[in-house]
């Protein structure tokens, strides 16, 4: 992914950001590799439901109601340390706005397909035809991001350690 790769190549202020990184880049590193965590765990509870999925009014938010929030949750709270990461110069900008980048594109790429799979099982349920997005190709979708962004987050944790002072 070219996210990766631009961080991970451009990224290095010597090695005292390394040893000794600010409070805010500590947090903002925190909170990315929290967040890692938080993905792998909506992955596996979305691929969970999604194998037992039923026609139960109901079922889908049921499902993936609690872990979806705890997920958002988490997105929220890392954006908002990346923000408050502090540090000069242009490696720790670009380590701030790849890591953004993951997470708001699988965080936006997740939502579309919950709501997808949500809304044409209530379609299902209710007897009306469903026109949204395809569920399974969202999913797919998802699938790819998450492979690769999960890839990805130890490597820009590190960058932001070494970029961001």
């Amino acid at each position: 992914m070219a996210i990766g790769t631009l961080v991970l190549a451009g990224c290095g202020s010597g090695r005292q950001a390394v040893d000794h990184p600010s409070a805010s880049t500590r947090a903002g590193a925190a909170a990315l590799a929290a967040w890692g965590d938080a993905a792998a765990r909506f992955n596996s509870e979305f691929h969970q439901c999604l194998g037992k999925v039923n026609f139960i009014r109901g079922f889908w938010a049921s499902c993936i109601d609690a872990e979806h929030q705890r997920y958002e949750a988490a997105s929220a709270q890392t954006l908002g340390a990346l923000r408050a990461v502090t540090g000069g110069g242009p490696a720790c900008a670009q380590s701030r706005s790849a890591a953004t980048a993951v997470v708001t594109h699988l965080q936006l790429t997740w939502r579309q397909a919950s709501l997808a799979m949500g809304r044409m099982l209530r379609a299902v349920d209710t007897g009306r035809a469903y026109g949204g997005p395809v569920p399974a190709a969202l999913r797919e979708r998802a699938d790819r991001e998450y492979a690769q962004n999960s890839r990805l987050v130890p490597g820009l944790v590190a960058a932001m350690r070494r970029a961001c002072a």
